[in-house]
């Protein structure tokens, strides 16, 4: 269901908007799934996180129709003010930016 590149000793495949799984072989409306999708200026927004003094592990997967855009923001109070995590793609590149009390931190993707 889908086109798959050999790299590195293992795989990737890139799935059809209908499909899922390692290898595309799930279709998603027959299985009830949704992949949420997301244009202009749409969201999802969760609680605020709490707790993660010492350790946060994010692990995604997108596929994005834009080279530039916001994929994940965190923040530790509702106005803004405090510690915060920021996941974005500018032009194609992944930037991680942070501020955890010590100041803003950028981290950006080689390629």
């Amino acid at each position: 269901g889908g086109t798959c590149e050999a790299h590195d000793g293992t795989f990737t495949c890139f799935c059809p908007d209908d499909r899922a799984g390692q290898l595309c072989d799930i279709k998603l409306e027959e299985n009830g799934l949704e992949v949420p999708s997301f244009t202009g200026n749409s969201f999802i927004k969760y609680r605020i996180l709490k707790h993660l003094e010492h350790r946060t592990t994010i692990e995604l997967e997108i596929k994005p129709y834009s080279d530039t855009g916001t994929i994940l923001y965190s923040q530790q109070t509702e106005d803004g003010l405090g510690d915060y995590l920021a996941i974005s793609l500018l032009d194609g590149y992944v930037e991680l930016k942070f501020n955890l009390g010590d100041g803003f931190v950028l981290i950006k993707s080689m390629n």
